[in-house]
């Protein structure tokens, strides 16, 4: 019996940091929520929700992220979704910050096909902050171009 509520209340702990579902993963505080949607070509914030306000700051349709690979365009959703969802890990640090790292990669057959994604977002307990950061790895054997600058000494 002990061992039963131990497991239970773990449960719950763990449900309170962050929520995932087949289709989607929720990072929240007491002051945020942040829904992200993960598709067969997607992931993307469909939530971002302050929840004393219940006011909702996503957009339809905006970007994760957004950069140019040899000059394509490349995203993590949309038109110009070039990322499929890997994983994900959660983690509570000892200073009560939820971390949520999501592992992104190139699809076959794209301009993104060697190229690896990481984002990290950080939610912490007594702020109504979402901390985000990404890690762009290129992981091709072929040098990046060159520019030749010329001079008109």
């Amino acid at each position: 019996m002990y061992y039963k509520f131990i497991k239970v209340a773990l449960l719950a702990i763990l449900a309170s940091c962050n929520a995932f579902s087949q289709d989607s993963l929720v990072i929240k505080n007491r002051f945020l929520e942040r829904k992200f949607t993960i598709g067969d070509n997607s992931f993307y914030t469909s939530r971002f929700q302050h929840l004393l306000t219940n006011k909702d700051y996503s957009r339809p349709g905006s970007e994760e992220f957004y950069f140019t690979i040899n000059g394509t365009h490349a995203s993590s959703n949309g038109a110009h979704g070039l990322f499929n969802y890997i994983k994900h890990t959660s983690t509570k640090t000892s200073d009560d910050i939820q971390k949520v790292t999501v592992q992104l990669a190139g699809k076959r057959s794209t301009s993104a096909e060697n190229v690896t994604v990481q984002l990290t977002y950080e939610v912490y307990d007594e702020l109504p902050v979402v901390r985000k950061q990404i890690s762009i790895t290129n992981n091709t054997s072929k040098p990046s171009p060159s520019r030749i600058w010329k001079s008109n000494d």
